[in-house]
């Protein structure tokens, strides 16, 4: 039988499987959602669930829940996607995530259900299948932290009603005030046949429901030998520039000096530790006290301070003129302009204040900010020792930079947003740092703007993450912050990439946990937020997670065997005419 009589049949059945199956490929996930809803008699566990379409599209998140859910559900909803995006190293800027919520009562709103959401993302993009009988509560915060929400007695009793085995809690939940009393959760949740434990963060979640373990590769947080070099010279730079102020000055019974003094005991302490770049931040605070006590000492007049005033302006605009963001090709080069050229702008705006004290006699003002911004400057100087080209070479284009500025603003306002809708907190200095990003991002400066949005986000993280944690229990959250952080590095690293910032930032959190909690606190984010800002420059194909299209691959096929049906066709009418033409010659 002639091949066509095979062809022709396949093509009829492959055109039908072509016009049933869905034209768009989509990953689908679900689970069980603990939830609690409110009753006259006061709060109650609800039966609940969370259902997730992920399909190509361009980075949107739609939610559809009955009831009706609130916004900073929705809003959490979507940072538990992009927290799950970035663990996973997905650009979900290519796909559209479709949530449902569907419960038995009205909900109470808010943020309890982002560690879930987190799960059921991360799964639902690698295809993984976790483990039914297991639930999880708890917010999802910077680091991928768990942290703490409301109604777990309740939601215990909803999750045995609903035949799970395990319910998974925020760490330092366990035990919960009750008017009489205090209630140990594990033990509750015994009376209910169902096992309670608690979780620090989604990479616990992970490997209690899937076995899966993606928070740390195998290796210890080696630092580099060219950091260490590098920062222990801008160390010693400027502790060696407090030591000659120091002689300079000699005794003095100025005020500053007491806090001076302590500055420069803690640069050394720091030192001997190690702690290069504590010492450096300790010394760069103790020599603006000693340069604005020098300068006093001068007693300059107006026209000496205006002198001063534009010897700095000159190197600041040649220091300027030499950065050149083409240049810049790995992780390190892009941190070290980001912060030198921060320091450069700095040291600007503090001579924009000198002017301004003048003009309103306050002279003493004007010679503090005189010496800020000579120490900013030499900070800057100092910092540019960084620029080295050396280790994992990316694409650090304009249109890369400006893409990846847009959206770490994105991520600041969305988060601004959000705090400034659940609570009364002055984001002020929030808002101004978004409205800097913005200005950059609209004069083409998207180094800073990245360096500024994401400092923006990390200080709303900042109180995200604390929102709800009694002071006893922020030093047990720094030191997750600071796993978490080791971990970041040290994938960093296996990838040979050595982000300069994030373990500057870890390494002064550390160095700030026994002095300064809520200083800790804060650069905790900072080094979180700079840990992995590869993440929006890499090559994310090798990445993304695959989605078997077999419509397209049916419709290749029938465009093959179409081909192949048309061009037997042919050939076989010219076969038979040429057959035809000869027997008609033959006849002859």
């Amino acid at each position: 039988m002639k091949t066509k009589y095979f062809v022709l049949p396949l093509i009829i059945v492959i055109l039908a499987l072509v016009i049933i199956i869905d034209p768009q490929p989509v990953k689908y996930g679900s689970m069980k959602l603990l939830a609690v809803s409110e009753t006259d008699d006061g709060l109650r566990g609800a039966q609940a669930s969370l259902s997730l379409q992920i399909r190509p599209g361009s980075g949107k998140v739609f939610i559809d829940s009955f009831p009706l859910t609130k916004l900073d559900t929705q809003m959490s909803t979507r940072f538990a996607m992009q927290f799950a995006c970035n663990a996973l190293g997905i650009n979900c800027r290519k796909y559209d995530f479709f949530y449902t919520i569907r419960a038995e009562a009205p909900l109470i709103g808010g943020p309890s259900a982002g560690a879930a959401t987190t799960l059921l993302t991360m799964t639902t993009l690698r295809g993984w299948e976790p483990n039914r009988s297991v639930s999880v509560t708890g917010t999802i915060n910077s680091g991928g932290i768990i942290g703490p929400v409301g109604g777990l007695s309740e939601k215990i009793e909803s999750a045995a009603h609903s035949g799970l085995a395990l319910v998974l809690i925020p760490e330092g939940e366990r035990i919960i005030e009750t008017g009489n009393g205090t209630i140990d959760l594990v033990e509750y949740g015994d009376r209910f046949g169902i096992r309670v434990r608690e979780v620090s963060t989604i990479y616990d979640i992970l490997r209690f429901t899937t076995g899966k373990d993606i928070s740390r590769p195998e290796g210890d947080l080696l630092i580099t030998d060219l950091y260490t070099v590098t920062m222990r010279d801008i160390a010693l730079r400027l502790c060696q520039r407090s030591a000659v102020y120091l002689e300079e000055i000699g005794p003095s019974s100025h005020p500053l000096m007491n806090a001076t003094y302590n500055l420069t005991r803690r640069a050394d302490k720091a030192i001997e530790s190690s702690d290069y770049y504590s010492a450096a931040s300790y010394c760069f605070g103790a020599n603006i006290n000693l340069q604005y006590m020098l300068y006093l000492g001068e007693n300059m007049t107006t026209l000496e301070m205006l002198r001063r005033l534009t010897e700095i302006e000159k190197i600041i605009s040649d220091v300027d003129e030499g950065l050149d963001a083409k240049t810049l090709m790995t992780i390190t080069d892009l941190q070290a302009y980001m912060i030198v050229k921060e320091r450069l702008i700095e040291s600007e705006d503090y001579l924009r204040r000198v002017l301004d004290d003048l003009e309103e006699n306050r002279t003493d003002t004007a010679v503090y900010d005189l010496a800020y911004a000579n120490e900013r400057l030499y900070s800057a100087l100092s910092w540019s020792l960084f620029f080295n080209n050396q280790g994992k070479r990316f694409s650090l284009d304009e249109s890369n930079l400006k893409e990846t500025c847009a959206h770490k603003i994105a991520e600041a306002q969305e988060r601004f947003q959000y705090i400034t809708y659940i609570t009364p907190f002055d984001l002020e200095s929030t808002g101004k740092g978004l409205e800097y990003a913005m200005s950059d991002y609209n004069d083409g400066r998207y180094e800073l703007c990245i360096f500024k949005a994401t400092k923006a986000k990390a200080e709303a993280d900042v109180i995200l993450s604390a929102m709800g944690v009694p002071e006893e229990k922020i030093v047990p959250l720094i030191q997750r912050k600071l796993g978490v952080i080791e971990d970041l590095i040290v994938k960093e690293l296996s990838q040979g990439i050595f982000p300069i910032l994030g373990y500057s930032y870890y390494e002064y959190t550390r160095n700030l946990l026994s002095t300064d909690i809520y200083s800790s606190l804060i650069y905790s984010e900072y080094a979180l937020e700079h840990s992995d800002i590869e993440l929006y420059f890499k090559d994310f194909d090798e990445a993304t997670p695959v989605f078997f299209d077999i419509r397209t691959l049916l419709v290749l096929l029938l465009g093959i065997l179409i081909g192949v049906f048309v061009m037997e066709t042919v050939w076989a009418k010219r076969i038979r005419a040429l057959e035809h033409g000869a027997k008609k010659r033959q006849s002859k």
